[in-house]
């Protein structure tokens, strides 16, 4: 199944609706991804962060799409945050995972018990 955008009667936009784990190339413009590296990972990943403490820091967890453009001018820019972000094609330990979620949702607790106590709201 495939997802898509419609103009005028036109199929301008198409993606697959479920990922096989077999995709080398990207869909929007058939472009390689498999081996491919690319240089400054470390300035992505400094505009994720900085990204996510400046505009969600109470959020435990987000997802960032980032563009990488061959324009000079802007070579790295943010697309869009998935604030209910998931790990799909992902790998990860799942016990640490686990535990950070706990400990996070045992924090929130933790502040609207005490927020209850004082008649207070969280912010």
């Amino acid at each position: 199944m495939r997802i898509g955008i419609v103009l005028d009667g036109k199929k301008i936009l198409s993606c697959p609706w479920r990922s096989n784990h077999e995709t080398t190339h990207h869909p929007d413009g058939n472009i390689p991804v498999t081996g491919n590296t690319f240089e400054n990972i470390h300035n992505v990943l400094h505009l994720v962060e900085e990204s996510h403490f400046k505009m969600c820091p109470d959020v435990p967890l987000a997802g960032w799409d980032v563009v990488l453009s061959s324009d000079p001018k802007l070579p790295v820019c943010l697309l869009e945050v998935n604030l209910s972000c998931n790990f799909f094609r992902g790998t990860f330990d799942r016990a640490i995972y686990f535990d950070f979620i706990e400990d996070c949702f045992v924090k929130l607790h933790t502040m609207r018990l005490q927020a209850k106590k004082e008649h207070k709201k969280i912010k």
